[in-house]
């Protein structure tokens, strides 16, 4: 099976349907499987379809997330989601690639708000 050509990324080859903004923004995040509470992390890229969480506490693939992201008026958006991807430097967990379930209207908005911003 071929992979399609992205050219929104820097990736070329690709499954992505939307292209990625490298961010570096505080959020904090909780399973909803395990009922834990939030841990604090970082996003280092961000699309209308998931984002790439650093951390060293990442949960297992398919486990559902909630993650709260503050954004540019200071409310805090909440966002549920799914780690697709568990991504390992030798032995050592270096976050979480997430796809969010249903981003509510709020949030799609500033995601966009966030890659106009690099847009410009």
């Amino acid at each position: 099976m071929e992979r399609k050509k992205n050219t929104g990324t820097k990736y070329p080859f690709e499954k992505r349907r939307f292209a990625r903004i490298q961010v570096n923004l505080q959020i904090k995040f909780r399973s909803l499987t395990h009922f834990e509470k939030a841990l604090e992390a970082s996003i280092t890229n961000l699309s209308l379809g998931g984002m790439f969480i650093r951390t060293k506490q990442v949960k297992p693939v398919g486990t559902k997330v909630e993650i709260e992201i503050p954004d540019h008026e200071g409310r805090i958006l909440k966002i549920n989601a799914t780690v697709r991807s568990a991504p390992r430097s030798g032995d050592k967990p270096i976050g979480m690639g997430i796809m969010f379930d249903n981003l509510n209207e709020s949030a799609r908005k500033f995601v966009e708000y966030l890659i106009n911003m690099k847009k410009k």
